[in-house]
């Protein structure tokens, strides 16, 4: 599996392949005789969830092994960079809760900066990081401003024609 694949594969194989053997057991060898006015009611309800299976895992497999957001690519690496070199447990704002996952941090959700400015609520809330798509910085007002003052660009990660940064709260 690529790294631009979600890793559900083998799990989706390995239960399709129990329910094979489970539904081939109970048809070969699972059903005595006294069941017999009640084996072709069985056979066919075991087709079709046999048949609801193999269907749910070709899409939600599909699904599931599609190519991943390529403008979510340098935001994830730039999370994932963080969590190496500033360690976990560190105070995160981000747009998304899964930013702050891969940087293993406590999430703050970054607010817009219509209310508050977003300086107070980023030291209310003891927010030491921020990671951001940098085409993202306009839409939080305060942000752009803080930039060289008291937010200091620590590291870049660039792909897809994006970059996301890696700034630290002073």
């Amino acid at each position: 599996v690529s790294e631009n694949t979600r890793e559900t594969l083998v799990f989706i194989l390995i239960l399709l392949s129990f329910a094979l053997a489970a539904a081939s057991f109970v048809l070969h060898e699972g059903l005595a005789d006294r069941f017999a006015p009640s084996r072709a009611r069985l056979r066919s309800g075991l087709a079709v969830t046999l048949v609801l299976a193999v269907s749910l895992s070709g899409v939600w497999g599909a699904r599931d092994l599609r190519e991943r957001r390529g403008d979510r690519a340098p935001v994830r690496r730039a999370a994932e960079w963080l969590a190496d070199h500033a360690g976990e447990g560190r105070v995160v704002a981000a747009q998304k809760l899964r930013v702050a996952y891969y940087a293993r941090g406590r999430f703050v959700p970054l607010p817009s900066g219509t209310g508050s400015p977003i300086r107070s609520s980023f030291h209310r809330n003891d927010v030491e990081w921020l990671v951001i798509d940098e085409a993202r910085m306009d839409d939080h007002r305060g942000l752009s401003e803080g930039l060289g003052d008291w937010l200091q660009i620590v590291h870049v990660e660039s792909g897809g024609g994006r970059r996301a940064l890696v700034l630290e709260v002073r």
